[in-house]
């Protein structure tokens, strides 16, 4: 369902091997990808983007979460992996909409996210579908790329 849902961006605070990220998330990238490449599509509709540090080829990992409405539910895509990957990597989390920064656990991430936007829109679409404001616009995918 084309929707108008942002979404929900979040930065692991630890920077990584670059060939260590991209190995993590090569099975969800849809696209095919190179080392070149600091921008990547996830089949979910998620974003990964990779910010350079200033150590050499060592990146910060952001992840732009797509929210989905399926039926009367809400679908968090691949955020469950991101937090996978940065428990894993034993790295803290920062929200971008707010700049906190926060555990990478499963409750932390939740309890911001249930106040963001992404999750507002999508639980006003999965409680009235027919609503004409959830169209989806022809700029949204500009805005999240900011």
């Amino acid at each position: 369902m084309d929707t108008n849902i942002p979404k929900y961006r979040l930065v692991a605070l630890t920077s990584l091997e670059k060939l260590l990220v991209l190995g993590f998330w090569d099975s969800f990238v849809v696209k095919p990808r190179t080392t070149e490449t600091n921008f990547f599509e996830c089949d979910d509709g998620s974003r990964i983007v990779l910010h350079n540090s200033q150590i050499e080829d060592f990146v910060f990992v952001e992840f732009q979460c797509q929210l989905t409405v399926v039926g009367k539910s809400i679908s968090f895509g691949l955020l469950g992996e991101f937090l996978k990957f940065c428990q894993t990597y034993k790295t803290n989390i920062r929200v971008l909409r707010n700049n906190s920064e926060i555990s990478s656990s499963f409750g932390a991430v939740f309890s911001d996210l249930k106040n963001s936007l992404p999750f507002k829109k999508a639980s006003h679409l999965a409680e009235n579908p027919n609503d004409s404001c959830h169209k989806k616009s022809k700029f949204i995918d500009d805005e999240a790329i900011t």
